[in-house]
């Protein structure tokens, strides 16, 4: 996982546009629509757009060690080298097709967590 954390930076940037993509095609956005249906329209303004900022940083995170748990080190090195979010999803497409469940499943754990959690959240 160490020599996962080195590439991160740019490997979860390439997976958070494939990500980001995904969940918009799923009408899935953090904002304050995401807010208000995760129960959570009371939260003081000052703190909003920090916690939808960590939301999107830890789905990045959650999306990323999981495709990446399926890789091979050669299939993570070939990854590292993609630039492009067209190459990249169908990369992901070739090499991890699950990726689109990865995504969902990652999604509804934030969500279940965040809904678990309102009450300390507000």
């Amino acid at each position: 996982m160490i020599r996962l954390q080195n590439t991160y930076k740019k490997t979860l940037a390439e997976m958070l546009a494939v990500a980001k993509s995904s969940c918009y095609n799923q009408n899935m956005q953090f904002d304050e629509t995401f807010l208000q249906d995760m129960g959570l329209a009371a939260m003081p303004e000052e703190q909003k757009q920090a916690f939808l900022d960590y939301i999107q940083e830890e789905l990045e995170v959650r999306v990323g060690e999981r495709i990446a748990k399926g890789l091979t080190d050669e299939q993570l090195k070939e990854f590292d080298t993609l630039t492009d979010p067209v190459k990249v999803a169908e990369w992901l497409d070739k090499n991890r097709p699950d990726y689109h469940e990865i995504i969902a499943i990652s999604i509804e754990e934030m969500k279940n967590a965040i809904r678990a959690n309102r009450a300390k959240l507000i």
